[in-house]
């Protein structure tokens, strides 16, 4: 008997899908409201360039999420070279793992849904195409739990009636592991793959009223569900595709199952290939240790469909020699490849333990399970039983059915195991990985509307009594606020983390505007990283994508070298630009291996007590005036071709004034005049550090050695130098020949020059031009060296 809604049914469902949409998007409110809040602190966003594929000039971006901002950084990133580039162009991504890259492997059936939530933002709002790109980053994730609500609830009333409907519509706005995936800001392709992986799973589950089902079948569309989550995330389709082949092994009692086996594997392996081919993915498994879609998946695949067939065939007595045996041989052979590769290689492709699958949702970024024991041991007890009373339900109520008499025929007890098998499947995969706890909840609501009762309205009437009892005790749990499942909204303060995110940003935007044209690669913390090829347009050694690993293998060789030498093989072979450390990052650290010789430091070592390699030159960035950073250090190194050691500890003695930390300046410049006590580079740094300390003696008699210099037309050893030196005399109210030096800079200034000066010396170069009214002729000279001290005053 069918259980297909009727039409004044249909009306129910269109109207419960109208009111749920509304609602949906009201209970994110307050967390869209924040996150384009928290987009808004911090520095002010660049300025647009419709011609710059970002949307924003120099390719950099303002958006910051709030959950796992990797991977929205990337999304967002992959989505905005569409329109240059097309959907299926990029092959490869150069932004990190320098110098070679790595494999693009994102979905591009993910991609494609996200462009066209993009296009729909575009023509509403007017924006830009990349501009509506982040605001894709704050709806998707709404969008995507109105697609969960609206298909789960069309999937209900086909399959199991409208009770189930509207309990698992509910589900979907206030259960903590759902409402909890959808998170404003965040992009990822799971939410997409649980869905699909739910409702091929469903389709297994028998229905109320189905007198007529003899043994569960293995349709061609539960194939192309589980082959679209697949091709989104295998840690969700490639299991749902072995639950499937477990519940039709049950099944395979009739000769029918046959076909149905057949058609199942040959529709979902095709899918898989075809979806393959379409992202563009590469053969070789190690590219993606088959974390991503790929044919092996698909092979297998069609083995457990032979496997379906041969253990149909046996049950039937079909002759061994005529089919058992060939299939059976041609199942291994379809099956191996993929256990050989994951075995050999140790690529454990879909069952990676990735700490999202460890977590039930990712609102607590710090927190993962490594198994469903390990959470009931750690959470609060209300929290468990919330979360596992659905499932206890269904299997006691599937258990009653199996003890009961009245239940003892055959016809039940088909549906009765084949709901057994699909939640213990289910549940055999949530303890592992308690992200699939989504998937087992959600499951026990047909499961637990068919068999409940025989009768259509007792049955009803018990599962919506059991649901109001439920679901306000669920209602008053949540008024508590579990702080796992606490959504920022309204005036939630900033965590470390967002306000580190703010720094990075800023920090991104900064070092963009003042290396103009020229394209930075930087070796930095994961994080920082991420921040500095979305925010800033660079390329980095790593990121927090797991494919960058050969980035940190490189950068553990860069900070763990002993030797100078080594060093200096290392960056250029990566052909790096920068080195950023930040003092509170535990990345880098973990990275770094002490060397084996003793009296020997690392690279990192050396650089937390500014020990630096004639090829490294500090560059000052201030840290926001924040409590947070009060005790911090951010170190920013730029790679130079090699200095005199005169001219590398007179450039480390203006860092040090112009970060305003005197004490090392001052011995730095004792050094100075130790060593070095007749070069004029040391006589410039000299100079500035007198005069910072008041000792105006000394100062002058520094002073002395430049006039002389000038007035002799000794040049200067570079560009920069020349403006330092004029820099001092002006100090030493020698105006004459600090105007002399001045418009001699503004003359042969290039470029490049203009890139060689710190913030502060570009400060003090603008402004005595402008007092000496000196001009530069090329205005991109002037934009540059306005860029350069932007975050000085001029007044």
């Amino acid at each position: 008997m069918s259980s297909r809604p009727k039409i004044k049914s249909v009306w129910i469902y269109a109207l419960l899908i109208t009111a749920l949409i509304p609602l949906t998007i009201w209970t994110h409110r307050p967390h869209i409201e924040w996150i384009s809040q928290l987009s808004k602190q911090g520095t002010p966003a660049p300025a647009l360039d419709p011609n710059s594929p970002t949307g924003y000039e120099l390719g950099q971006r303002h958006f910051i999420g709030k959950i796992e901002r990797g991977d929205s950084y990337r999304w967002i990133a992959a989505l905005q070279q569409i329109p240059d580039q097309g959907l299926f162009s990029e092959r490869k991504i150069l932004s990190d793992t320098l110098p070679t890259g790595r494999p693009n492997l994102s979905s591009k059936l993910y991609l494609s849904w996200l462009h066209g939530i993009t296009k729909v933002i575009q023509w509403t709002t007017g924006e830009s195409y990349a501009i509506a790109s982040e605001s894709t980053a704050i709806w998707e994730p709404v969008i995507s739990q109105i697609l969960w609500i609206t298909t789960i609830i069309i999937l209900f009333a086909i399959r199991f009636g409208l009770v189930p409907a509207i309990t698992a519509s509910l589900f979907l706005l206030l259960f903590p592991p759902i409402f909890a995936q959808f998170l404003p800001g965040t992009l990822n392709v799971r939410n997409l793959a649980m869905l699909c992986s739910f409702c091929s799973i469903s389709l297994l589950i028998p229905r109320p009223r189905e007198e007529d089902f003899l043994h569960p079948r293995l349709t061609p569309t539960g194939a192309i569900l589980a082959a679209l989550a697949l091709a989104l995330d295998p840690s969700f389709g490639f299991p749902t595709v072995l639950i499937a082949a477990i519940v039709g092994i049950f099944g395979a009692t009739k000769p029918q199952a046959l076909n149905h086996a057949y058609r199942w594997a040959f529709t979902g392996a095709s899918l898989t290939l075809v979806l393959w081919f379409i992202d563009q993915n590469p053969w070789n498994p190690a590219a993606g240790e088959l974390r991503a879609n790929h044919p092996l998946y698909a092979f297998a695949w069609l083995g457990l469909g032979f496997v379906i067939a041969t253990v149909s065939d046996f049950r039937n007595q079909i002759s061994i020699s005529k089919r058992i045996v060939p299939q059976g041989i041609l199942s291994l052979l379809l099956l191996l490849p993929l256990a050989y590769v994951q075995l050999k290689h140790n690529y454990l492709g879909w069952l990676y333990p990735s700490v999202a699958l460890s977590q039930i949702s990712s609102l607590n970024e710090t927190v993962a399970y490594s198994n469903l024991f390990r959470w009931i041991s750690t959470t609060d007890r209300a929290e468990i039983l919330f979360l596992m009373l659905p499932g206890t339900a269904a299997f006691g109520i599937i258990g009653t059915r199996i003890i009961s008499r009245k239940e003892a025929v055959y016809l039940s007890q088909t549906k009765l195991w084949t709901a057994i098998l699909i939640l213990s499947g289910v549940l055999l995969i949530c303890i592992f990985r308690i992200r699939w706890i989504l998937i087992f909840s959600l499951a026990c609501i047909p499961i637990i509307t068919t068999f409940s009762s025989k009768k259509r309205q007792e049955s009803n009437w018990v599962l919506m009594t059991s649901l109001l009892v439920y679901f306000m005790g669920l209602s008053a749990w949540l008024t508590k606020k579990p702080e796992q499942y606490q959504r920022p909204s309204g005036n939630d303060e900033l965590s470390i983390a967002d306000t580190n995110a703010l720094l990075y940003r800023g920090f991104s935007q900064w070092i963009a505007n003042h290396n103009p044209n020229h394209e930075l690669a930087v070796m930095a913390p994961p994080e920082l990283s991420d921040s500095l090829i979305f925010h800033g347009g660079c390329s980095a050694l790593m990121s927090t994508d797991w494919q960058s690993y050969p980035g940190q293998l490189a950068a553990s060789r860069l900070l763990s070298a002993p030797e100078a030498s080594e060093v200096e093989a290392v960056l250029s072979s990566i052909q790096l630009t920068h080195i950023v450390l930040p003092s509170w990052d535990p990345v880098l650290t973990m990275l770094v291996q002490k060397p084996t010789e003793a009296y020997k430091d690392t690279l990192y070592d050396r650089l937390q007590n500014w020990i630096l390699p004639s090829f490294l030159r500090p560059i000052p960035y201030h840290l926001p005036k924040t409590p947070l950073y009060d005790d911090q250090k951010f170190a920013v190194f730029k790679i130079t071709d090699p200095q005199e050691e005169a001219l590398e500890l007179s450039r480390l003695a203006e860092y040090f004034l112009e970060m305003k930390r005197i004490e090392p300046a001052n011995l730095v410049g004792q050094s100075l005049r130790t060593a070095f006590p007749e070069d004029r580079n040391a006589t410039i740094a000299r100079a500035l550090v007198y005069n910072q300390t008041q000792d105006y003696t000394k100062f002058l008699d520094e002073l002395d050695r430049l006039e002389k210099d000038v007035k002799n037309d000794f040049p200067a050893t570079s560009w920069d130098r020349r403006v330092q030196r004029a820099i001092v005399l002006a100090l030493g109210k020698r105006w004459k020949l600090s105007k002399k030096e001045i418009e001699a800079c503004i003359y042969s200034a290039t470029v490049e020059d203009i890139n060689e000066l710190t913030p502060l010396q570009a400060f003090h170069f603008s402004r005595l031009a402008k007092q000496f009214k000196a001009r530069f002729e090329d205005p991109q000279l002037e934009n540059i060296l306005k860029a350069k001290h932007s975050e000085y005053t001029t007044n």
